[in-house]
């Protein structure tokens, strides 16, 4: 008995440094959050919050179950995986979603005449 709650211990410790060692290596990008939208469906008065976070590259769109702890026209960390925006929010918190749309950022060029 005792050697197999040793190794579930041993396991679980593991798995948790594994998880923080993750979390900490992460390519984080600065960016803004450029807008938070709130969204209700009419027939079943479901809330989304649909944001765009951007950087001087790429605008992403994601929409949160739940509203994020993140000021508006703010800068905010964030980092892609696969199909995913995860955020950091106010409380050091991440914050995964969906991306909706993502769209090339072009910056005015100088008027050449």
């Amino acid at each position: 008995m005792g050697t197999s709650k040793h190794i579930a211990q041993t396991a679980l410790f593991l798995l948790i440094a594994t998880l923080t060692y993750a979390s900490e290596n992460r390519d984080w990008k600065q960016g803004r959050l450029v807008s938070v939208e709130t969204i209700t469906t009419p027939e079943k008065g479901e809330r989304r919050y649909e944001c765009v976070v951007s950087d001087l590259t790429w605008s992403y769109t994601v929409r949160y179950e739940h509203p994020i702890k993140a000021p508006v026209h703010r800068p905010i960390k964030f980092f892609i995986e696969k199909d995913a925006l995860i955020l950091l929010d106010a409380d050091g918190k991440e914050r995964s979603a969906h991306i909706e749309k993502r769209e090339r950022v072009f910056l005015d060029s100088p008027d050449p005449h």
